[in-house]
């Protein structure tokens, strides 16, 4: 006798109940949507959206017990004292704004500030400022002391001498000076959408940088170690558009960054005995530079093989015309005028890169890339040709340019066999073609012979040739 896991219901019983649940059914849906709730007045309350201001502040103050270099670096505890000190951060969103701000260590000589907002799809922008402390060393002791903006001056009544052991008044002439330097950095920028497809984009960054360094004075066989002055500035300026298409992108930008050295060199007074008028020395320091450059990049997707390429180029140039200091110090020598009073240095810089990637098939791939660069030294460099019994003072004419041009090539693919598991090698077999394929793509005209030993095979690599090819006593 078989039974059945269910109840034995009539069919015309089943038939009846399956219509009274869908007259139940159809009734209930009717009755919602005709006494639709209005959800105008709800409140979520366990997932609200940022809405209006919000900011969150901590003031506080921190002791530092004693003068410490090594604690100050980059913090700016570097003194003994109370450092009061603000951070926090806020917001403020809207539906179509929004703008968000922080400050960190308000107070401290590492301060830091940032604002960034904009409107979502059409701008945006960004501006922050920030320091950075250097402390180096507060135990340095010296003799020099700064005369004017790049001068160093020995004290009153200092008795030169041949040798360091000669100076007798050394231990009561030095005097403390702290090593390191502050560093101020400011950026600006901010983006456009005039329409869907084209961005425009604009920053600025500026780097400025004071203090003292320690450099070497040489002087013939003589040296000193110099509390050197700094302060130059570093200007970063870049234009740029974007246009964006179905299948790729266009873009294009202008970048330039200058330097400028508020020192043209640093001076100081020699402490060795010198011929009469070679008291002092100088050195230049580093000197204004400019560098602009255009650019150009782009990519698109074609419709066969998965394919697609990208290039881009970029041409550049270097200036560099800043005032040269003269042959010598020494007032009592007669000689030459310079040749030129500036250096009037450029360099022309070029650069272009294509690559193209394909997938004809689900488990091939494939990409190839050429690259180019150039670089042409365009400086007008004069030889002087001394004269008799004098120092220089005839001029050649002006040396050829240099030029450096540099260029590579590069292609490969990969084959993945269809009996090959994402998750486990491939096969021996397999693995050997594909070493195989990409020894031959790498080294086209590579002899398949080592050392007197012919390799059975596909090598992997140069090495293991060799290494098979190679008696057990030379490994």
């Amino acid at each position: 006798m078989r039974r059945s896991g269910r109840s034995a219901i009539p069919a015309s019983r089943r038939v009846r109940i399956g219509r009274w649940l869908a007259a139940a059914l159809g009734s209930c849906a009717a009755t919602a949507l005709a006494q639709a709730p209005d959800t105008s007045s709800w409140v979520c309350q366990y997932c609200p959206f940022p809405d209006g201001y919000r900011a969150e502040y901590t003031a506080g103050a921190d002791y530092v017990s004693d003068d410490s270099a090594y604690l100050g670096d980059a913090t700016g505890y570097d003194d003994s004292g109370v450092y009061p000190k603000l951070s926090g951060d806020g917001s403020y969103l809207s539906q179509r704004y929004q703008a968000r701000w922080r400050v960190e260590d308000l107070g401290l000589d590492s301060r830091a500030l940032s604002l960034a907002g904009g409107r979502q799809g059409l701008y945006d922008f960004r501006l922050s400022y920030r320091e950075l402390p250097r402390r180096e060393f507060d135990t340095t002791r010296t003799i020099f002391s700064r005369s004017g903006d790049a001068s160093l001056a020995l004290p009153a009544g200092w008795q030169r001498a041949s040798l360091t052991s000669g100076f007798t008044g050394l231990d009561a002439a030095l005097a403390g000076r702290n090593i390191g330097s502050d560093r101020k950095t400011l950026e600006m920028g901010a983006a456009y959408l005039p329409l869907q497809a084209l961005k425009l984009s604009a920053s600025y960054t500026r780097i400025e940088k004071s203090g003292v360094d320690i450099a070497a004075g040489s002087y013939f066989t003589q040296s000193s170690l110099l509390p050197r002055p700094l302060d130059y500035s570093t200007d970063n300026v870049m234009l740029s558009a974007r246009i964006a298409m179905d299948r790729g992108y266009l873009a294009a930008a202008w970048q330039g960054s200058f330097f400028q050295n508020t020192l043209l060199g640093t001076s100081w007074e020699s402490p060795f005995l010198t011929a009469a008028g070679a008291e002092t020395g100088r050195t230049a320091q580093a000197p204004d530079n400019r560098f602009q450059q255009l650019s150009l990049s782009g990519g698109y997707r074609l419709d066969g093989w998965d394919t697609y390429m990208s290039f881009s180029a970029a041409a550049g140039r270097a200036t560099q015309d800043d005032v040269l200091l003269p042959y010598t110090t020494n007032g009592t020598l007669t000689t030459a005028a310079l040749p030129r009073a500036r250096l009037d240095g450029d360099a022309l810089t070029a650069r272009a890169r294509l690559r193209l990637f394909t997938s004809p098939s689900r488990r091939a791939k494939n990409w190839a890339s050429t690259s180019a660069s150039a670089r042409t030294a365009a400086t007008t460099t004069r030889r002087s040709t001394p004269g008799p019994g004098s120092l220089p003072t005839r001029s050649t004419p002006a040396m050829p340019n240099r030029t450096c041009r540099t260029a590579s090539a590069a292609t490969a693919w990969a084959w993945m066999p269809a009996t090959a598991s994402r998750a486990s090698c491939a096969s021996p077999a397999a693995t050997t073609a594909r070493n195989s394929i990409a020894t031959a793509r790498k080294w086209p005209n590579r002899p398949r012979t080592v050392a007197g030993a012919r390799c059975t095979g596909a090598p992997t690599s140069a090495s293991t040739c060799a290494r098979k090819a190679a008696p057990a006593s030379a490994r």
